[in-house]
């Protein structure tokens, strides 16, 4: 059975859905595909987001919003575990203030601390700035 690739672009997951939490390994590389709670530091400002990520095979690309902004994205990027890169594309026409490109890249892994269990980005953007990500199941 394929996993769940995640909402389709522009539509919210139904309440309670999504992939099942991925338990532990550390050594596993992590299915990607799913919502996620995003920070990063953008000109000295901390701006979250959400994003859904769709992952086939070593392939990425999604959509989100900046919640502070509200500018709408997409991303398009790659995936090696650990090693994840993509590229998040503002267009001024789609609701974003300018045209933009930010290049996230990111180590992925496995948290199991307090209260979180899961998939953990942690990167910086082509800015040197930082970014970290949680999977919200």
């Amino acid at each position: 059975m394929p996993p769940d690739q995640g909402p389709p672009p522009g539509e919210a997951p139904p309440p309670g859905q999504g992939p099942p939490p991925q338990q532990g390994d550390p050594s596993k590389a992590p299915h990607l595909s799913g919502k996620w709670n995003t920070g990063f530091i953008y000109h000295g400002k901390t701006i979250h987001s959400t994003m859904y990520i769709e992952q086939e095979a070593g392939n990425v690309r999604g959509h989100g919003f900046d919640e502070e902004t509200k500018e709408k994205f997409t991303l398009k990027g790659w995936y090696s575990f650990p090693k994840l890169q993509f590229v998040r594309k503002y267009e001024k026409a789609k609701g974003a203030k300018t045209s933009k490109e930010l290049t996230f890249r990111a180590n992925v892994s496995i948290l199991n601390e307090g209260s979180y269990s899961g998939p953990y980005l942690e990167g910086e953007t082509t800015l040197g700035e930082r970014w970290e990500a949680q999977a919200l199941r």
